[in-house]
């Protein structure tokens, strides 16, 4: 997976030529003093920008368009409501407000209104770079790296003066720039690009938070860490970015294929709203994987061919033999059906030739066993079916040959044992299942070989001791629990002294969780033995609450945003940790943010 080093990500932009490397030096150099204008700090809250926005300044105008645009402030990304917010304040002169109105455009591919916007804001954002503004300094770096012909030396230097200064969209930047490299401009930096990461995610930036969940998915400055990843990455999506919500349905897919399935299409039809191709493409397979009687364990057969003689009669039911073969002659499956449904032995193929998959249908639904092989040949799933639901062993392996997963159905539900194991062949967890419920011993691992946590349910829901560890093998923490909920528990330091702020009697307290580097990374706070509330603790700032409504500039109609900006709604997507506040500003209009 990849990073976003802004929203959109970046990519090769094809505009009309103009003269932007001259105009990047202008900027740089200009000595000229520039009128006192107004200038974005770290001190600056949301409800200062949003209040002075409403009131009519162009630049907070022009500053919420571009939160808007980019996630910033945890706001969620609304296209519609940016070009708003930008068209006023470009209305009124300023060159931040034509700036992001052609970022706008460049969203939309629209390169020659781009192109046009960025003409007329660049003079004018010059000055605005000369005055110290980071917010400045930022957008006419971007323009350096994205727009023909490009200068990302001098990009890069906005960049970190931008960073310098606090503002989180340059540090977000900078710090994916840092984690790949940029070579000769900028070596690689792990270290240093999680450092920047870090600081723009306590202010909410949005691409902060997804470059972060992919430095723990890729494992690029930190230790690889599906759960760390998919929780910060579920932080962007929930922004309303597409890039994330898309990544983030494969990484649960990835997870538990099966206990994920039903979220991953939700975040799949929120990204496919918004035009996203993959999604698209990924919702549709598994959308047709559910109206198949196949089961999703297995590919997906193509449909039959329409019987009949072409001139209106009603097409026959397949019956018998169907083969079918690639454009080059290579066969691509062999299908029996009968009465219309499939029906007996069947086998698909590889286009390099080799075996896909080979199984047996009793009509319409797998029965008896059933295997899938990788391209290279090598075996990547093992199962018997009943009636259409797995039955009894099922076996995985990854491409390079080692076991993935081994599992146990019963009716079609797990039951028994469950044991899965890294692609190292380090063991990854153990648990178990009863009547598809979890039920007994559960044991995590990390890919190191430590172990991770330890626990037991009953009847689906965490039951007795639970003990988890850090990765240096120091205990982390102790917590007993009745029917799921949370009774009592301590928590220790990386250096194996007790957390003073930490502790849950009777159902009640507080739970702070800690990096291995023993800085703190969240608050946790239990009433009646169920989490009310769970704040990161990144500089204090960080808030798991949800992206949340906006205002309206004043005495405007709402605009019809285009399919690909249509706002998919604010959904919670996993328990609700802190519920959602309006905060009313003037007029009766309210907005939502991070808090």
């Amino acid at each position: 997976m990849m990073y976003a080093a802004d929203v959109p990500a970046w990519e090769s932009r094809r505009l009309v030529p103009v003269f932007f490397s001259l105009l990047c030096c202008l900027a740089a150099t200009l000595a000229t003093a520039a009128p006192k204008d107004a200038v974005w700090t770290s001190q600056l809250t949301y409800q200062e920008l949003a209040a002075k926005a409403k009131a009519g300044d162009s630049y907070y105008q022009a500053l919420l368009g571009i939160y808007l645009r980019a996630g910033e402030a945890g706001l969620k990304v609304d296209f519609a409501l940016a070009r708003q917010w930008s068209r006023k304040a470009a209305d009124a002169g300023h060159p931040l407000g034509l700036y992001n109105l052609g970022s706008l455009a460049l969203s939309a591919r629209d390169y020659e209104k781009s192109t046009a916007f960025y003409e007329d804001a660049q003079l004018r954002l010059a000055r605005r770079v000369a005055s110290g503004d980071p917010v400045g300094q930022y957008a006419m770096g971007e323009i350096c790296f994205i727009v023909e012909p490009k200068d990302p030396r001098q990009a890069v230097t906005y960049f970190e003066r931008s960073a310098a200064a606090g503002y989180p969209q340059a540090q977000a930047t900078l710090g994916a720039l840092y984690l790949r490299g940029m070579p000769p401009l900028l070596a690689k930096d792990e270290a240093k690009g999680i450092r920047l990461l870090e600081q723009a995610a306590s202010r909410h930036s949005l691409t902060a938070r997804f470059n972060l969940g992919m430095a723990y998915y890729n494992g690029d400055g930190v230790p690889k860490n599906n759960k760390i990843a998919a929780r910060w990455i579920r932080l962007a999506a929930d922004q309303n970015f597409a890039e994330a919500q898309y990544p983030l349905a494969e990484l649960l897919m990835e997870m538990d294929p099966m206990a994920n399935e039903p979220e991953a299409i939700r975040l799949l039809r929120l990204a496919s709203a918004q035009n996203h191709a993959a999604a698209k493409g990924r919702l549709d397979e598994l959308l047709q994987a559910k109206g198949k009687p196949a089961s999703p364990l297995l590919a997906i057969p193509e449909a039959p061919p329409a019987g009949g003689d072409g001139i209106g009669k009603e097409a026959a039911p397949p019956d018998g033999l169907i083969v079918r073969r690639y454009e080059d002659g290579q066969k691509k499956e062999e299908v029996n059906y009968k009465d219309g449904k499939q029906h007996g032995p069947y086998v698909y193929w590889h286009a390099n030739g080799r075996k896909k998959e080979e199984g047996s249908n009793n009509k319409g639904q797998p029965d008896g066993a059933a295997v899938v092989w990788y391209e290279n040949g090598q075996k990547k799933l093992e199962a018997t079916f009943k009636a259409g639901q797995p039955d009894g062993q099922v076996l995985r392996w990854y491409e390079n040959g080692r076991e993935q997963s081994m599992e146990h159905f019963k009716d079609g539900r797990p039951d028994g044992l469950l044991t899965q194991w890294n692609e190292n062949g380090q063991g990854r967890k153990e648990t178990n299942y009863k009547n598809g419920m979890l039920h007994g011993l559960e044991v995590q691992w990390r890919e190191s070989g430590e172990k991770q946590e330890e626990g037991n349910h009953k009847e689906g829901k965490k039951d007795g001791l639970w003990t988890s560890w850090y990765e240096s093998g120091q205990k982390e923490e102790e917590s007993t629990h009745k029917e799921g909920k949370l009774v009592a528990a301590r928590v220790w330091q990386p250096n194996g002294e007790n957390c003073p702020d930490s502790k849950v009697l009777n159902g009640a307290g507080v739970l702070i969780g800690y990096h291995g580097d023993g800085t703190r990374c969240f608050r946790a706070t239990y009433l009646n033995g169920e989490q009310t509330e769970r704040r990161s603790l990144h500089d204090d700032l960080e808030s798991e609450s949800m992206a949340r409504r906006t205002p309206r500039p004043s005495g405007q109609a709402p605009e019809g945003p285009s399919p690909e900006e249509e706002a998919a709604p604010s959904v919670l997507l996993t328990e609700p940790v802190v519920s959602s506040r309006d905060i009313q500003i003037t007029g009766g209009e309210s907005f939502d943010h991070d808090s």
